[in-house]
């Protein structure tokens, strides 16, 4: 789908909505159970390091109340943002966005990652089918 028409203007909208919703659902606890409005039923959801691969709705919300457990925990992510977004290899029924993540700390600092996203149309709308979060180098944009 060539970029520059209406419907591919009215699905970089919605896809920019969504990835821009991550963040109100991953930082507060009462919005675990809306994973379904963010991810596919067998999303793949890659963190880098120890923080591993987590694969279904059901594990990704175990993932995020674990991370909630934390919460006491200086070096753990709290805030999360969702910036630089960029859709990309836009289809009718699919797409690859890129962006990255500002976070900030219990303990004050901050630090920025990448997240790599394929994305599907769903009866529902679009929705992440696998994310992948790496932190952000510098490296070829990344």
């Amino acid at each position: 789908m060539p970029e520059d028409t209406p419907s591919a203007a009215a699905a970089i909208v919605e896809i920019h909505n969504l990835l821009n919703l991550y963040p109100h659902v991953v930082d507060d606890e009462s919005q675990y159970h809306r994973v379904g409005e963010i991810f596919t039923d067998d999303a793949v959801y890659e963190i880098g390091g120890a923080l591993g691969v987590h694969v279904g709705l059901a594990a990704i919300e175990r993932y995020l109340r674990d991370g909630a457990l934390r919460d006491s925990d200086p070096g753990h992510a709290y805030c999360h943002n969702t910036v630089d977004i960029h859709v990309h290899d836009l289809t009718p029924t699919t797409a690859r966005a890129m962006s990255r993540c500002l976070s900030v700390f219990r303990d004050g600092r901050s630090g920025m990652g990448v997240y790599q996203d394929e994305l599907v149309r769903t009866p529902a709308g679009w929705r992440i089918r696998h994310r992948r979060m790496g932190p952000f180098t510098g490296a070829s944009g990344h």
